[in-house]
Parts: structure tokens; C-alpha cells; sequence
């Protein structure tokens, strides 16, 4: 090896060691999980939660688990829509941060994180068999010139000594009226049958009659029977004798006419 050679050689040993002295001071630092992160999700896991309670700003949203199921859903047996309820508890299940914890004090003013008295923070209860975690989010005093859907979240469980800062998309999801949870379908029992030779969704065994009120006419329609279904088929003379028009008067039902006024009932959205 000639002295040209070492030399270069030795200039690459030196930039390769310098390479990984910077790399070293330079790789970020990545903050522990902060100790409120790592609660909240072990109390929202499926095995673990019972219901999950928002208590936002005019209403009250209630999530329950579903009996022998991991499903949850409305007080009431409500129809949800689903991707609504998912995303909710994913929030909490899949909680994340790229902050560390911020240490506070009994003298720390909670308004700088929109965690104060005053300023009404909006509470969530995550509910288990062992008691109930209650959690308080925020956000800060808006600056003027500060851009609104930027602002961070933070949270505090309780009485913790720290506060999380979370990124600017919870609040918005906890933040969603009931409303946003209901699937706006008028007949949340409906059965689906064979009728002939076609498969039918019509309301369920829970629906004892019809009030149909429109510009033109209005009729009543009333079951009078549970449907004599055979292997999930009925023909449909025996659904028109499971039910009878009562106004505005009393009469068999055409089967053809009964079934699409049947059929077109659960396609119905508030």
C-alpha cells in the first residue's frame, strides 16, 4: 500500500467516525409514553371497557357494550352506525402522542391548557368492572393570528400531576353530537324473509302496525299474526293474511300491494 493510499484510507476512518459522532448527538430522543397514555389504553381495551361516557358540551353520549359481545352501541339497542362508534373508541383504545408527559404542580394554571374550573373542559368516563376512569380535555386560549384547527388537544385523568398533549384531531370526534352515533333508520327491527321466490327485508316481528299519512290518502295497517314462515320462505297470500288495513276500512289486503308497501318501509330514513 503506497502513502497515498493510508492517507486516503485514513481520511475515510476519519469522516466515517465524525459520520456517527453527529449521528449520535444529532438522533432525537424519543419521549416515554406518558404514564395517563398507557392507562387510558389499558382501560379501553375490548376486554376491559363497559362503557364509555362523553359528557360534551349540551348533550350526553353513551356508548355500552353489548351483552356477551365485544360490540357497543346506544342505550336502548339503538341502531349505530358503526364507522362513527369504531373511530370514538379507536381514539381512546389506539390513544398516541409524540409529547412527553408535562409535570404540574397544585399552582399550576390549568387555562393555559383549557383544563381550568371556568372554562368547562369536556369530561369522558371510560367505565370497567373495576371503577371509573374519568378523563378532562382541553384546549388553549386561542392567540390572535393563531390558525383554529391547529391548536393542540390536552388531557388530564382526574388528579394526575401531568398533562398530555394530544394533536388537533380529538376534540373534534368527541366533540360529535349524539346524533352523529344514530343510524337514522326508522324501523331498526326489520327481518329478512323469502317471499316467493324473492328475498325481502319488511319490518320485524316487534312492529304491530302502520300509520301511513299522506296529501292523497291515508291508511292503517295492523299485523294480526306472527309470519307462519317455513326455512325462512312465506308465499304471499300468507303475508297478506298476517295483516289487514283498519283505515279507513277494515279489509283483506292484496298481497302484491302489501308487499311493496312492506318492502319500502325499511329503505325509510329520518
Amino acid at each position: 500500500m503506497n502513502q497515498r493510499s493510508t492517507v486516503v484510507l485514513l481520511g475515510l476512518l476519519v469522516a466515517g467516525g465524525l459520520f456517527w459522532a453527529l449521528r449520535t448527538v444529532v438522533t432525537p430522543t424519543v419521549p416515554a409514553i406518558p404514564t395517563s397514555v398507557e392507562t387510558i389504553r389499558a382501560t379501553a381495551a375490548p376486554e376491559a371497557l363497559l362503557r364509555l361516557i362523553v359528557r360534551g358540551p349540551g348533550e350526553v353520549v353513551i356508548l355500552e357494550r353489548q351483552a356477551n359481545s365485544n360490540v357497543f352501541g346506544l342505550p336502548g339497542g339503538w341502531p349505530v352506525r358503526e364507522a362513527e362508534v369504531t373511530q370514538l373508541l379507536d381514539l381512546f383504545r389506539n390513544l398516541d402522542t409524540r409529547f412527553g408527559a408535562i409535570p404540574i404542580t397544585e399552582d399550576t394554571d390549568l387555562s393555559s391548557f383549557g383544563l381550568g374550573d371556568s372554562q368547562k373542559p369536556l369530561v369522558v368516563e371510560l367505565v370497567t368492572e373495576s371503577g371509573t376512569t374519568a378523563i378532562q380535555f382541553g384546549e388553549p386560549p386561542l392567540v390572535e393570528g393563531e390558525n383554529p384547527f391547529a391548536r393542540p388537544t390536552y388531557l388530564r385523568i382526574g388528579e394526575a400531576m401531568e398533562v398530555v398533549r394530544l394533536g388537533p384531531d380529538a376534540l373534534p370526534i368527541l366533540t360529535r353530537p349524539l346524533s352523529a352515533y344514530r343510524k337514522r333508520q326508522l324501523f331498526a327491527d326489520t327481518q329478512r324473509i323469502k317471499i316467493g321466490t324473492s328475498t325481502r327485508v319488511i319490518p320485524g316481528t316487534e312492529v304491530d302496525g302502520v300509520r301511513i299519512t299522506a296529501p292523497a290518502e291515508s291508511f292503517t295497517l295492523k299485523r294480526l299474526a306472527p309470519l307462519p314462515v317455513t326455512d325462512g320462505s312465506v308465499t304471499p297470500n300468507q303475508l297478506a293474511l298476517s295483516w289487514e288495513i283498519t283505515a279507513p276500512v277494515v279489509d283483506r289486503l292484496d298481497p302484491a300491494a302489501l308487499e311493496q308497501v312492506l318492502v319500502s318501509l325499511p329503505e325509510l330514513w329520518a
